[in-house]
């Protein structure tokens, strides 16, 4: 009978040890699942955190860009009002058929246009010419001067008196002009 309660004792030691080996392996697995559930937890918590971080630059740069697109809007306007300003160098003044024209309207005989000079000057909006004529002209001097007023107004923006020379005893003007506009469009 010693034998079988010698038995008895190691299967039971056996028993024994394989529950609490059991029992370690459990509460291993139990302390993984709990620190995975907190690192989880911890997880969602920081995501909550990030995403509220998110939200706030996004509204932050958003406020940024509305600025900007405020502040651009407004240069934009200014360089649209600086254009305006400038004249239409662009639009060719054709000075042959406006002086004749204008010459037929102040009545006055127009004796010749001749083009004395042409300079190019590169800026930055391109090529830009200045055409230098001579106006020849008959008339009364009354007659002369309205001529003279009706050029200037007709080619203000593109057109420069350079220098007016009236011979009341010859009843001539003699009308020095500078013409300027980007290179394609000053050729008349």
């Amino acid at each position: 009978m010693k034998g079988a309660t010698t038995r008895r004792l190691s299967f039971l030691r056996i028993a024994i040890a394989a529950s609490v080996i059991f029992g370690v392996i459990n509460i291993i697995l139990l302390g993984a699942t709990y620190q995975r559930r907190s690192a989880s937890q911890e997880l969602v918590a920081e995501t909550s955190a990030l995403e509220e971080n998110i939200d706030g630059l996004k509204q932050i740069n958003q406020d940024e860009l509305d600025e900007l697109q405020v502040e651009l809007d407004m240069i934009r306007s200014e360089v649209a009002d600086l254009e305006d300003s400038f004249p239409e160098l662009g639009a060719p003044f054709a000075i042959y058929r406006r002086a004749r024209d204008l010459a037929l309207e102040s009545k006055v005989n127009l004796q010749s246009i001749a083009s004395q000079s042409t300079d190019f000057h590169e800026t930055n909006s391109g090529l830009v010419v200045e055409k230098q004529y001579s106006i020849d002209l008959m008339g009364a001097m009354e007659d002369c001067i309205t001529f003279i007023g009706l050029l200037e107004e007709a080619g203000r923006d593109t057109l420069t008196m350079k220098s007016v020379y009236l011979v009341p005893q010859d009843s001539t003007c003699y009308i020095d002009v500078s013409l300027i506009g980007f290179s394609t469009a000053v050729g008349e």
